[in-house]
């Protein structure tokens, strides 16, 4: 077992390193004492440790770092590799953003990137954008072509079309109906949206019930404001039809009766806007099925 210091030869040594104590208690060398880094502040670490040259854990991170750190003339050079211009006149790490231009797209400004980034084979964002549309690209005779067997015009020039994705393509459909569309979307079978509207409409479309009646077709435009404004004015209390609140008429039978008797004869069959006064009325009702 070595020989004890005392805490003076403890502080000499401490000192010699470049550190100062942070306590006035030295318990022996298995015990960590409190130090004082003059740059990362307060550690802990075993006086045989301090004795072989180990010291702040932050201080030693910082050397290997430097060590390893790039030169500001090396990462210029990956930089002009690429086709870029490097700004910055300082390299911190490869963590740090670093401002560039890139020769092709001088137009977009400055970019910022990392020296990782630019290692691992990343650069201009507008030149990654180009790469990626390049790969969705289909020769444009092609496009051409499939819209024609399809019995469509292609109105864009090869110019516009930019990929498969960009819903520019301007076209007109066999109906003459002009819309734009991707070549994406119109090999996947998407079409005119015009067209597909009017054949999902009227007898066409699947939930087609018979349209509208004669009887329908008279009465909505009366019935409905006759409803409104008469029953909301006359009710018990009179109420906001808006208001979704249920209330009940208080004209009487005879009312109905002759309303329904002004309507022409021909135009009387069953027929969902006069559900309420069938319902109400029994002479109402019994007029209908009469005539």
């Amino acid at each position: 077992m070595g020989k004890k210091h005392s805490l003076k030869e403890v502080i000499e040594i401490v000192e010699s390193h470049g550190y100062k104590m942070n306590t006035d208690v030295y318990l022996g060398n298995k015990v960590p004492i409190s130090l004082i880094c003059k740059k990362h502040g307060v550690f802990k670490m075993r006086l045989n440790s301090i004795v072989s040259g180990q010291g702040c854990q932050k201080c030693g991170r910082e050397k290997v770092n430097n060590s390893r750190k790039l030169s500001l003339e090396y990462v210029r050079s990956q930089f002009e590799r690429k086709g870029y211009i490097l700004l910055a006149n300082e390299y911190i790490n490869s963590t740090t953003k670093m401002p560039f231009i890139c020769n092709k797209h001088r137009d977009k400004g400055v970019q910022y990137i990392i020296q990782n980034s630019i290692h691992n084979g990343q650069g201009c964002y507008y030149c990654g954008r180009e790469r990626i549309s390049n790969k969705l690209k289909t020769d444009f005779s092609l496009v051409v072509n499939e819209f024609t067997s399809n019995g469509y015009k292609l109105l864009s020039c090869k110019k516009e079309y930019m990929d498969n994705k960009t819903k520019n393509l301007l076209y007109k459909c066999p109906n003459g109906h002009v819309n734009t569309t991707s070549y994406g979307n119109f090999k996947q079978g998407f079409r005119c949206p015009n067209c597909a509207r009017e054949n999902n409409s009227g007898e066409l479309n699947h939930n087609w019930k018979g349209g509208i009646t004669k009887l329908e077709r008279a009465l909505r435009p009366e019935l409905n404001g006759w409803v409104q404004d008469r029953y909301a004015k006359e009710a018990h209390p009179p109420v906001n039809i808006s208001s979704g609140i249920d209330f009940y008429c208080i004209h009487t039978e005879q009312d109905a009766l002759e309303y329904v008797k002004s309507l022409p004869i021909e135009l009387l069959e069953d027929s969902p806007e006069i559900d309420f006064l069938t319902c109400k009325y029994p002479k109402v009702l019994e007029y209908i099925r009469r005539n």
